[in-house]
This record gives C-alpha cells, sequence and structure tokens, in this order.
C-alpha cells in the first residue's frame, strides 16, 4: 500500500514545472519518501530512472507507428485523389 502511495505522490510532485520532464524532481522525492520505510536511495533512483527509459523507448516505438501511418494514409489519399482527376 505504501509503495503506490509513495509512487503516485512522486508521480504528482514531478508535474510541477521545475525541469524538463521531472527528471531529478520524481527521482529526489523518491528517495526521501522510499527512505523513510528503509529501501537504500541506489535503489530508488535506479528504478525510477529505468522506468523512465523504458517510458521513452515505448513512447518512441508507439511514435514510429503513427509516423508510419500517416505516411501511409497520406500516400493513399494522394492516389485517390490522382484517380478522381483522371
Amino acid at each position: 500500500y505504501y509503495v503506490l502511495l509513495v509512487t503516485s505522490t512522486t508521480i504528482i510532485i514531478s508535474l510541477i514545472p521545475i525541469s524538463i520532464s521531472g527528471l531529478g524532481v520524481k527521482e529526489s522525492a523518491a528517495v526521501l519518501l522510499f527512505g523513510q520505510i528503509g529501501v537504500s536511495a541506489s535503489v530508488v533512483v535506479s528504478v525510477f530512472l529505468i522506468f523512465t527509459v523504458i517510458s521513452y523507448i515505448f513512447a518512441a516505438f508507439i511514435f514510429s507507428f503513427v509516423k508510419l501511418d500517416k505516411k501511409k494514409i497520406e500516400e493513399l489519399n494522394l492516389a485517390a485523389s490522382d484517380a478522381a482527376r483522371e
């Protein structure tokens, strides 16, 4: 229960516009809050940074599919407009 509470709190704190994407702020809050239950700072920072990197990779992967789909849609629209002109 405490893990869910601390993680939710750190995500809300990271929304404060202090740094780019909340980097540093989120980790600092997590180290402070998880430190109260005895989790070492190195473990907390490692987990949060790995989670951030995985999130960025996943977002880039999804973005590449969306970008490819937009190109295919544009190609189909151009082909349809060329066919309509003929």
